[in-house]
C-alpha cells in the first residue's frame, strides 16, 4: 500500500501539469492495467479494488496539492531540468511497454495502431491552446454547475487513454483555472485557518462546491472509459498495447512541445546550449533509471 501510495503521488502530479498524462504515468509505474481491471471491477470485488485503489487515490490526492504549489514553483525555476526528468520516467516505460507486445511485433497492422496513437497525441498537442480563459471562483448558476461537472465527464474519461494530457483536456475546455484553481483555494484555507484568518470556511465552501461538482463528473468519465479500455483489453490485449505505445511515444513529442519549454534551450547555438545539453541529458536518464526501479516494484 505504501509503494502504490508513492506512485499515486506521481499520477496526481501529472494529473495537473500541462503536457503530461496520468495514464501514460500509470502506465510508466506499472499500474494501468491493474487500475483498469479494479475499476472495472470494484462492484465483484469490492474488497480487493477498494483496497488497491484506495492509497493510489490518496497519493494521487497528496500530488495534485503538491502540484498546486511546491512542484509547480520547482518546474517555474528549473523548467529544462524537470520536463528532462519527465521526458526520461516516460522513455523508461517503453521497454515495458514493448515486452508486452513481443510476441506480435512482426505484425505490420499491429504498428500502424502505435502510428495512429503517436499521431492522435501529436495533433492534440499541436492543437490545443495552452492559454486559459479566467477561472470561475464559485458555482453561481446551472450554467457553471452543467460546464464543469461536463468538464469531469469529457477529461476524465479522455485521460485514461495514455499519451493525453487531462490537464489539456481542461485547458481545451477553459475549466483548468477554474478546477484547480479550487483545489489551490483548498490548500489556502488550511494555511488560512492555521493562521486563524477570517474568511477561510467561505473559501473553502466555494471551493468545495466546485471540486464536488468536478469530482462527480470525474467519476462517471473514469467508470466508462474503464469499461471501453477493458472491453479492449480482454479481447484485444496486444493490440491495445501497440495503440499504448504509440500514445506514449506520443507523451514524449507533447513534453518536447509544450510551451516551447524543451524546444525553446535549444534554438540558439551558444556555449549555453552544451550545458542545456548536459542537463536534458542527465536528467533523462534519472528519470529512465526511477522509472525502471518501479517497475521492479511489484504493486
Amino acid at each position: 500500500m505504501i509503494i502504490n501510495f508513492i506512485k499515486g503521488i506521481l499520477i496526481g502530479l501529472a494529473l495537473v501539469i500541462p503536457g503530461l498524462s496520468a495514464s501514460t504515468f500509470a502506465v510508466v509505474t506499472g499500474l494501468y492495467d491493474k487500475l483498469v481491471f479494479a475499476v472495472n471491477n470494484i462492484r465483484k470485488e469490492f474488497k480487493k479494488s477498494f483496497f488497491f485503489l484506495l492509497p493510489i487515490a490518496l497519493g494521487a490526492a497528496v500530488g495534485i496539492l503538491a502540484s498546486v504549489s511546491a512542484v509547480i514553483q520547482v518546474m517555474y525555476r528549473f523548467p529544462l531540468q524537470s520536463y528532462a526528468f519527465f521526458i526520461g520516467l516516460v522513455l523508461g516505460s517503453l521497454p515495458t511497454i514493448f515486452g508486452k507486445i513481443k510476441p506480435e511485433k512482426s505484425r505490420k497492422p499491429n504498428y500502424l495502431l502505435a502510428v495512429f496513437g503517436f499521431a492522435i497525441i501529436v495533433v492534440l498537442s499541436l492543437t490545443v491552446p495552452t492559454d486559459d480563459v479566467v477561472a470561475v471562483t464559485q458555482i453561481e448558476n446551472m450554467g457553471h454547475f452543467i460546464s464543469i461537472f461536463a468538464a469531469g465527464v469529457i477529461s476524465c474519461f479522455l485521460l485514461i487513454v495514455p499519451g493525453v494530457s487531462g490537464a489539456l483536456i481542461l485547458i481545451l475546455l477553459g475549466q483548468f483555472a477554474t478546477v484547480y484553481g479550487a483545489v489551490g483555494n483548498f490548500a489556502e484555507m488550511a494555511f488560512m485557518l492555521i493562521r486563524g484568518q477570517e474568511g477561510a470556511l467561505e473559501l473553502g465552501f466555494d471551493a468545495a462546491m466546485i471540486v464536488l461538482t468536478f469530482l462527480a463528473g470525474s467519476i462517471i468519465g473514469i467508470i466508462a472509459a474503464a469499461k471501453v479500455i477493458g472491453y479492449f483489453f480482454e479481447r484485444y490485449e496486444t493490440k491495445v498495447y501497440f495503440a499504448v505505445l504509440g500514445l506514449v511515444l506520443g507523451a514524449v513529442f507533447t513534453l518536447f512541445h509544450i510551451d516551447g519549454i524543451v524546444i525553446g534551450y535549444f534554438t540558439e547555438f551558444s556555449p549555453q546550449i552544451l550545458l542545456n545539453a548536459g542537463f536534458l541529458i542527465v536528467f533523462a536518464i534519472v528519470g529512465y533509471v526511477c522509472t525502471k526501479l518501479m517497475a521492479k516494484v511489484k504493486s
